[in-house]
């Protein structure tokens, strides 16, 4: 019995993972196609209202308001709709390197106060042996966070639009997969089964 409480625990993320590339895909596709079709404003209009659909879905689904995708979606309706009103690419296309860097600070902010920010936010999906594992994978994904938004950078600046958006649907989400796969060994050493339910 044990065993399979422990087996679906550890299902939990990854169906959570599932949802949350749903949520970001669908996003990025539709950005994708409206740029192609309409060019970088059609596909920003596009993205935001995308977005919003996502995070309703994602509400209907958990029945709650989930706090990281209402707080992407405002950021995105925010430098989304400041782009449109101003007619300015550039705008949309700081976007990913403002936000990657913001959660950076976040979570480098909250070590240097002794917060464990990122253990925070997956309470609940992952259990680890300990502080150093909590801030080693901190520093971790600061770091990768840091250069998603240096790699952002050099695409927007030395590349055309066109090629931004490709690498903004098609590269990004990859990497972020990859990074994830990449922590798996640490993970596995250092996670702790959450507490069993008492089911008498």
């Amino acid at each position: 019995m044990r065993r399979e409480t422990a087996g679906a625990a550890a299902a939990v993320p990854v169906l959570r993972l599932k949802e949350r590339l749903t949520y970001e895909l669908g996003p990025l596709i539709a950005f994708f196609v409206g740029n192609q079709l309409g060019g970088i404003f059609v596909g920003t209009g596009v993205f935001m209202a995308a977005t919003v659909l996502a995070l309703v879905a994602n509400l209907v689904r958990e029945r709650r308001v989930p706090l990281t995708p209402l707080a992407s979606t405002l950021v995105v309706l925010a430098f989304g709709g400041a782009s449109l009103a101003a007619e300015e690419a550039l705008i949309i296309m700081i976007r990913p390197t403002v936000m990657n860097w913001f959660y950076a600070a976040i979570l480098l902010g909250g070590l240097a106060m002794g917060r464990l920010v990122l253990k925070s936010v997956l309470r609940g999906s992952l259990v680890l042996d300990g502080t150093r594992a909590w801030r080693v994978l901190t520093l971790r994904a600061s770091a990768y966070l840091i250069l998603l938004g240096v790699l952002n950078e050099i695409t927007w600046r030395f590349f055309p639009v066109d090629v931004w958006v490709a690498f903004k649907t098609f590269a990004v989400l990859p990497a972020n997969l990859a990074f994830i796969a990449a922590q798996a060994p640490f993970v596995r050493r250092h996670r702790l089964a959450p507490p069993a339910a008492d089911g008498g």
